[in-house]
């Protein structure tokens, strides 16, 4: 049994610290914030479940599918009928949900020259399309250098990336194509293409954070400052109110953005 410190309480450090404690070893996750879940939380008003973040699961997601059956919760999984997506624009609702040609073309959300920049990026799709493979991100680690911004920005253009990509993954991950790299966006972009069903969680995905968190030992308002290797493990150094801490650990699992 190893000691497994992990720096980040939001899904992936969550999903990470639960999996190593199920596989014998001691774990404690730090966590900067007040509340776990990082960008994955959820919340009820008014009878609706507003997301923060990821906003539901895909059917080729087996890997937090079977958290999610492992943590009793598999049966709140619903699939969503159809995708309907709305922008604003110049103070008008516009459909995005380009899931025909004929929507496509008789939308108003993008000027014509923006339509056509979007072929290019299926082009720019088609070239690595059999190499993506979402269950090994390793596949398309060539594309890990560049943002999702800066790679949309040149093949779409301005006004396709700002009025219609950026709204799109802003819904469905929570966070601007600046946050993500080229090669998630490839990624997600080939899983949508690819006929894969949209989920979500009865409740909202934070349950299933809400659920992890439970059963692992977590401290929170721990800000780490730095890690130091030594030739017995790995030194965390952390404020926690003001003051200084550390904890020693055999290893260390960094999950933050």
């Amino acid at each position: 049994m190893n000691s497994v410190v992990v720096v980040g309480a939001g899904h992936a450090g969550l999903s990470c610290a639960w999996k190593l404690r199920r596989a014998g070893h001691e774990v404690e996750v730090l966590e900067a914030g007040v509340r776990s879940g990082g960008r994955t939380r959820s919340e009820t008003r008014d009878g609706y479940t507003l997301e923060s973040g990821l906003a539901g699961f895909c059917s080729d997601d087996h890997n937090l599918r079977a958290i999610a059956w492992k943590l009793g919760i598999g049966d709140r999984l619903r699939e969503i009928p159809g995708r309907e997506e709305v922008v604003l624009r110049d103070g008008r609702f516009h459909r995005a949900d380009f899931d025909s040609p004929v929507t496509w073309l008789m939308s108003q959300l993008l000027s014509a020259g923006a339509k056509a920049r979007l072929l290019a990026l299926a082009a720019e799709l088609a070239l690595v399309w059999r190499r993506i493979d979402r269950q090994h991100p390793e596949s398309v680690a060539e594309l890990d250098g560049e943002n999702l911004s800066s790679a949309l920005g040149r093949i779409v253009g301005r006004e396709c990336l700002d009025n219609y990509m950026a709204p799109h993954f802003a819904r469905r991950f929570g966070c601007a194509p600046e946050q993500l790299s080229r090669a998630f966006g490839w990624m997600a972009l080939r899983s949508e293409l690819g006929g894969v069903r949209r989920q979500i969680l009865k409740g909202g995905v934070g349950v299933l954070t809400d659920r992890l968190a439970r059963e692992i030992p977590l401290r929170l308002g721990c800000e780490v400052q730095r890690i130091e290797t030594e030739t017995d493990g790995a030194r965390v150094h952390y404020r926690r109110d003001g003051l200084a801490g550390w904890v020693m650990a055999d290893a260390v699992v960094v999950a933050v953005p």
